[in-house]
């Protein structure tokens, strides 16, 4: 016998993982580097609109909220650098831990996915949020994440992973921490 579901409850939704895993690959295998024009034209692609006061930020047609999906740009705003789109809902605090199964149905079904297309995932659990990464050829990373009830995902472009490692490295060889003696 399953446990009742409660009427706040039938609000949550999860986009379904076709169609989830048709977004991620598009914007994840795209040709890199990508202009934000490159960016708006997948959009558009999508069937997607922008918010009318910020051009990169989306309301898909998944049916989950105003704005769940956007890209961030470097270099003076000429080259997208990331992509983020919620895979759920967020639910209420309350109904978190009846979710919960839900969403890691849903994280696990779209880890298998991602898995068989591009291989074992780093994974990584810190403070309650678990997320999975995939480096492809082109050199993008595709982040699936989830805490509680909450699933979204993260696509890195090639050149954010570059300056990101750049940084790391900096930071191990000049950093507070470094010796001070190199």
């Amino acid at each position: 016998m399953s446990e009742p579901t409660p009427a706040n409850a039938e609000t949550y939704r999860i986009v379904p993982l076709e169609r989830g895993l048709e977004v991620i690959r598009l914007w994840a295998e795209s040709p890199w580097p990508m202009t934000p024009a490159q960016a708006l034209h997948l959009r558009d692609h999508l069937g997607w609109t922008s918010s009318p006061t910020k051009e990169a930020m989306f309301t898909t047609n998944h049916d989950l909220q105003p704005k769940d999906a956007s890209f961030t740009t470097i270099h003076q705003g000429t080259t997208v650098a990331s992509f983020t789109m919620m895979l759920s809902t967020y639910a209420p605090e309350d109904l978190d831990p009846v979710l919960e199964p839900k969403a890691k149905a849903a994280f696990d079904a779209y880890a298998e996915a991602l898995n068989l297309r591009h291989g074992k995932p780093k994974r990584r659990c810190r403070r309650g949020v678990t997320s999975l990464t995939w480096t492809l050829p082109n050199g993008a990373t595709i982040h699936l994440v989830t805490s509680g009830s909450y699933l979204s995902t993260d696509i890195d472009s090639p050149a954010y992973n570059a300056a990101a490692e750049g940084e790391a490295q900096y930071f191990e060889q000049f950093g507070p921490d470094a010796d001070s003696t190199a």
